[in-house]
């Protein structure tokens, strides 16, 4: 019977080109209010049924989709995930050396006071704030935060020095070298 067609009637999705309402116009930030726009519309707009001819498997699995859809309630995942984000959860700030202050720099000390002002703006998440997300507030005081950079032009010591304590343990790595990538390389018995 799995290979039997049968009509059924399945919600279809508005178009996602139709939902774009900020699009590529938008600046920092218009993503978040272009998203709650959307779920706003998304809630008030009425859901479409298209009629369609599948196998009764298929159907099955269309089904039980749409039934388990229902049984999940938005409200308790959002609030869960808070909670998790709040006691387990790790960011990882990725180039850190960008926003350092020192080294060589075009242009005097304007790129400079702009960097401080975005270790300024860390700051605090860091040390543990309420932050605002489209989800809900979130409190950064026990979420786990690791930095990284190269510092090939800045050094660790060129953060504001209230960033720099925030991460106190710092490890340095060496350079790779050639016989490091060709002993870690799945083609090491190939040589060149």
């Amino acid at each position: 019977m799995d290979e039997k067609e049968v009509e059924v009637d399945v919600q279809q999705q508005p178009p996602i080109a139709s939902m774009q309402i900020m699009g590529p116009l938008g600046g920092p930030g218009m993503d978040e209010i272009g998203q709650n726009i959307q779920d706003i519309l998304g809630g008030m707009m009425p859901k479409k049924n298209k009629r369609r001819r599948v196998t009764i498997a298929e159907a099955r699995a269309i089904f039980e989709q749409e039934e388990a859809a229902k049984l999940i309630d938005m409200d308790n995942v959002i609030r869960d995930a808070i909670e998790r984000v709040e006691s387990a959860g790790i960011i990882f700030l990725d180039e850190i050396d960008k926003v350092a202050g020192g080294g060589k720099r075009e242009g005097g000390g304007g790129p400079d006071v702009s960097r401080e002002g975005v270790q300024r703006d860390l700051l605090p998440i860091v040390e543990g704030s309420n932050v605002s997300t489209r989800y809900g507030i979130v409190r950064t005081d026990h979420i786990l935060f690791i930095a990284s950079g190269a510092f090939h032009v800045a050094k660790p010591s060129d953060l504001i020095p209230e960033l720099q304590g925030r991460f106190p343990i710092r490890v340095e790595l060496e350079s790779l070298t050639q016989d490091d990538l060709s002993r870690s390389s799945p083609f090491r018995r190939m040589r060149c």
